[in-house]
């Protein structure tokens, strides 16, 4: 017989067999201690070995079952299963805490004279304190006419998320527009970071803009040349801030450069100037002439500000005496007779208050029965004559004007007279009547 299945050969004839299974035990020490054979003709035949004290091996057959021991060997105490030792759990490696961040927020608009307050964030949870600087900076508001520098560090406990940062602003009496405060966060502690570092807050004015003023320009008191004359510009109205007006001079009847220098310029008025003054210096020439006007006109003012005198005129009085006329002196030319002629120097007794010679006779004139005419710059020639209609003519004094002119051109009027004598046959050559 095999241990699988087989053949067995009866009177020469071959008879097949069942199949047949072995199945064998080996005790906790791996030795073999026994079989059962199942199918076929030894079904469930079982055979088993054992050990005795002395390790012998003793072979049997069990016809349903094995015994429980080996025949006069105590029942083996079984070895115990060894208890299997626990892996231990590895502990997790703990998450690192993200570091925090910082971030600050505009603050809310304020009227001048208020506080500014920016709100600074913490974001994350920390199991320790941080800190972050901060610090002001101009926007469109100027420190220390707007707003008070500050700056500082606000310190973050674990349990913090939000700190202040107040900003006082300045109550000024300047009318403008609103204007802006920057506050700038910076050198965080530890690993943290900064999101947002800079916010803005917003300054509005409180000032009521005062209606714009005006401007007007005076006349200047009158000088004698080679004096100033003073022009006094005024503002009407208050005004919070500066404002400016141009100036320039202008020919009158005076002229720039020979009888005044010209000016122009810039008057600025703080808000605590109400007038300011024009200054134009006049020049002493050696002409001899009438009064003469400088004129200052006002233009371009500031700010919206009205001009509502925009000239005024100056007057320059001449200082130069004007040449004085000569002294024209009355003349008597003496005595000629009826119909006779004779010269006459008209001008020796005439003089000049100011020494302006030579005196000249420049013409001479006649209403009577005389001829007069010039004959040199000194001399007349006086003749007589018989009107028509008369048989000898008139006899008496006659008289007649002449002008006499100085070396500068200044003239007199002078009269001289002739007395005229004999009658009319002494024309014709009868000697005296």
């Amino acid at each position: 017989m095999t241990g699988a299945a087989g053949l067995a050969l009866i009177s020469g004839a071959a008879i097949a067999l069942a199949q047949e299974t072995t199945v064998y035990r080996y005790d906790s020490l791996g030795r073999l201690i026994g079989s059962s054979i199942a199918g076929g003709t030894n079904d469930s035949r079982r055979t088993g070995t054992c050990f005795d004290a002395a390790g012998n091996r003793v072979r049997y057959d069990v016809a349903t079952a094995a015994p429980a021991a080996c025949p006069g060997q105590p029942t083996p105490t079984p070895t115990p299963t060894p208890t299997p030792t626990p892996t231990p759990t590895p502990t997790p490696t703990p998450t690192p805490t993200p570091a925090p961040s910082f971030a600050i927020a505009a603050a809310p608009a304020v009227s001048e004279g208020g506080i500014l307050v920016y709100t600074v964030t913490k974001t994350g949870a920390t199991s320790s304190s941080f800190d972050v600087d901060f610090s002001t900076a101009n926007g469109t508001a100027g420190a220390g006419s707007d707003y008070v520098a500050t700056n500082g560090t606000l310190s973050f406990a674990p349990a913090d998320t939000s700190k202040t940062v107040s900003v006082a602003t300045i109550d000024d009496a300047s009318v403008e527009s609103a204007e802006t405060v920057l506050v700038n966060l910076l050198n965080v502690s530890g690993d943290a970071t900064i999101t947002t570092a800079q916010a803005s807050g917003t300054i509005n004015d409180n000032d009521v803009a005062a209606p714009p003023p005006s401007f007007a320009i005076a006349n200047a008191q009158a000088v004698t040349e080679g004096g100033t004359l003073v022009y006094t510009v005024t503002r009407t109205g208050a005004a919070a801030s500066n404002f400016t007006v141009n100036f320039a001079t202008a020919n009158g009847t005076a002229t720039a450069g020979s009888d005044y220098s010209a000016a122009s310029g810039t008057l600025t008025f703080t808000p605590a100037d109400t007038s300011k003054t024009v200054n134009v210096a006049t020049i002493d020439d050696t002409s001899v002439e009438s009064a003469e006007t400088v004129l200052v006109n006002l233009s371009a003012a500031s700010g919206g500000a009205t001009i509502t005198t925009a000239q005024g005129s100056g007057t320059i009085n001449d200082n130069d005496v004007g040449n004085q006329p000569p002294v024209a002196v009355a003349d008597d030319a003496g005595t000629i007779i009826r119909c006779g002629a004779k010269p006459f120097n008209v001008i020796a007794n005439d003089t000049d208050p100011e020494g302006n010679y030579p005196l000249t006779l420049t013409s001479v004139s006649t209403t009577d029965t005389l001829v007069v005419s010039v004959v040199s710059s000194t001399t007349v020639q006086i003749a007589n004559y018989v009107p028509a209609g008369q048989d000898y003519g008139t006899g008496g004094i006659k008289t007649f004007t002449y002008t006499v002119s100085d070396s500068l051109g200044a003239t007199s009027t002078g009269t001289g007279s002739i007395n005229v004598s004999g009658g009319l046959f002494q024309c014709l050559g009868g000697g005296t009547d």
